[in-house]
């Protein structure tokens, strides 16, 4: 079992990009799931370190990532300690300004 987090952009923005919005969305997606996957890696206790190595961040599209860790014993740990619950926010408020800032400099 894993443990998995999607981080999207979605809505009819970014449906049908032009080529500057869709690397601009990209640029921010990829620094938005590495911010993620650092704050799960953070949140993520220590005893062997494998569930803190096992986070990984896979590409869907170009407004999709998933950041997921195939530990086997993620699910047990995050149904004790909530590691997805705790960094969901912060991950939704660092995609917020991210693609924020990419649109801005897109159409700016």
């Amino acid at each position: 079992m894993s443990v998995k987090i999607t981080v999207t952009a979605s809505g009819p923005l970014f449906d049908n990009p032009t080529k500057n919005l869709r690397e601009s969305v990209e640029e921010a997606l990829d620094l938005t799931s590495d911010f993620g996957k650092g704050i799960l890696r953070d949140i993520s206790p220590v005893r062997t370190g494998n569930l803190k190595a096992g986070w990984d961040v896979e590409r869907e599209d170009y407004s999709s990532y998933l950041i997921n860790n195939a530990v086997d014993y993620t699910i047990f740990v995050d149904k004790k300690i909530e590691m997805v619950k705790r960094a969901q926010s912060q991950i939704d408020e660092f995609q917020s300004l991210a693609l924020e800032d990419a649109i801005d400099r897109t159409f700016n």
